[in-house]
């Protein structure tokens, strides 16, 4: 029996965009904050679940990653957000985010969510419907 796989592109957890602003590449500036390090902080000591709880609450203060929305981000998804706030500010994982993006950049990926199976981007939306026909053609 043939299977699919489905796979989340190392980017969808981080940003794809470029690293020339510091408050997105990981880079201390000594204001900005970089909410692609205090994600991978959440997930590192809590786990994935946990990851895609503070991405998600995080996702809602785009644009403006204050320490105020990192913090709750991090309460949401049931993480410190002394320790969250603490990763954005001093980009704790920047060098492996900006890894990433270089990658992500690399494939195609032009934002996140990019949702991947069996090595092609599933270009018709992010709805399960839309990932589970991808699958499916696969098979």
């Amino acid at each position: 029996m043939a299977t699919a796989r489905a796979t989340r592109s190392t980017t969808s957890r981080r940003s794809a965009r470029s690293t020339s602003n510091p408050a997105r590449s990981g880079t201390n500036t000594g204001t900005s904050r970089s909410p692609s390090s205090a994600a991978r902080g959440v997930g590192a000591r809590h786990g994935d679940e946990a990851f895609f709880e503070f991405a998600s609450a995080a996702y809602e203060s785009q644009g403006s990653y204050s320490g105020e929305a990192i913090g709750a981000a991090a309460e949401a998804a049931g993480a410190d957000p002394c320790a969250a706030m603490s990763d954005a500010r001093y980009a704790t994982y920047g060098e492996a985010s900006a890894d990433d993006r270089s990658e992500g950049a690399s494939m195609g990926v032009e934002g996140t969510p990019t949702i991947f199976v069996n090595g092609s981007p599933v270009e018709e939306g992010y709805a399960a419907e839309s990932i589970a026909a991808a699958i499916d053609a696969e098979l």
